[in-house]
């Protein structure tokens, strides 16, 4: 499987106006580091099937819509 580097997201994110979802600790980290406003959506949950996290981020979805509306760029979601 071919891997892209987290910069490479990061500057794809920030150049195509994208918000980054991840289970990865290094995106949030990369807000501190960056210069570009990029919306992280850190999910904070272990590993699960499919089903389990798209019901997590479902029920979590107005939550997401308002932190993102509000402006906040690291949004972690438990």
């Amino acid at each position: 499987m071919n891997r892209v580097s987290d910069l490479f997201i990061w500057e794809h994110a920030a150049n195509n106006n994208c918000i980054i979802i991840t289970k990865d600790e290094d995106f949030p980290d990369m807000v501190l580091l960056r210069p570009e406003f990029v919306p992280v959506i850190w999910l904070r949950m272990g590993n699960c099937r499919k089903k389990a996290l798209l019901e997590f981020v479902a029920v979590s979805w107005p939550t997401i819509i308002q932190q993102l509306q509000r402006g906040d760029q690291i949004i972690e979601v438990h």
